[in-house]
């Protein structure tokens, strides 16, 4: 078996492999996928194909195996924070869409809780949008949220992670007084896997959308991300991502990357 601390590629290029014993951090190249997943991504390098009909192929199986009414791949889960705040906001609106990241007459205030802000979340202000933060360090209560919600209001964010405080607002919480005011609640659960249950859960919850990582424990490849939920919103955040002149433009994924991932929660 090949010693992978020896690694002749890396050799030749002069970096030092590692033990990567920090979970699945993109840093260090996040996980190993499986050999049938590089063996499919190979497949699909010998054909081209429409990139969107491929997504949207396997768009519908995400929406099948996350209970949601659509889904599709996107280029890392990061790339899934920065299109669903973008299809909040443009929805199908071509002019919208094409505007973006300048948000001038659009509602572009994204709530979220003051302790459900972290690392990733300045990525939804790459759409021009706000972050609205409610509560404190200690928590949120429900008025609080209600109290900054206006005309400017677009969505609300609801952050879950393995180090995230659970001492504010539940999720289904939040999702009944942002329904409440017709709002889409738009979650960022990257590394909430496993387990496999929580693929269903946030949708069951009553999320509109949800982002996940495909890179991490789904084992796909590490630049692929799932964006699942209503299909109303999924439709504007194909309308927002590559290969589309618009904010998601940068976010390219190849066609082998889709096959990948595909592969990698279907075997």
């Amino acid at each position: 078996m090949q010693n992978m601390l020896d690694n002749p590629i890396y050799k030749e290029l002069g970096v030092i492999p590692v033990i990567h014993a920090a979970g699945t951090k993109t840093t260090h190249g996040g996980t190993r996928s499986h050999p049938e997943v590089f063996k499919a991504m190979e497949l699909a390098s010998k054909s081209f194909v429409s990139i969107e009909e491929l997504n949207r192929k396997v768009g519908e199986y995400i929406a099948k195996i996350t209970g949601a009414e659509a889904g599709m791949v996107t280029s890392g889960a990061a790339s899934g924070v920065v299109l669903s705040i973008a299809a909040c906001m443009t929805g199908m609106n071509i002019t919208k869409v094409r505007q973006l990241p300048n948000s001038a007459g659009m509602k572009d205030e994204l709530i979220v809780q003051k302790i459900h802000v972290g690392s990733y979340s300045h990525m939804y202000t790459f759409t021009g949008a706000k972050l609205i933060e409610v509560g404190n360090i200690n928590g949120c209560l429900p008025e609080e949220l209600e109290a900054a919600i206006n005309e400017k209001t677009v969505a609300v964010n609801y952050l879950l992670g393995p180090r995230i405080s659970k001492v504010g607002l539940s999720l289904k919480k939040v999702v009944d007084i942002a329904h409440k005011y017709n709002l889409p609640v738009i979650v960022d659960a990257a590394a909430m896997l496993p387990p496999k249950s929580n693929l269903r859960r946030y949708i069951d919850e009553g999320a509109d959308l949800v982002t996940i990582s495909g890179g991490k424990m789904i084992h796909g490849p590490q630049g692929v991300g799932l964006l699942f939920g209503k299909k109303d919103l999924i439709d504007a955040a194909f309308a927002n991502s590559s290969p589309n002149h618009a904010i998601g433009r940068p976010h390219k994924i190849s066609r082998e990357e889709i096959v990948g991932l595909y592969v990698s929660n279907s075997r």
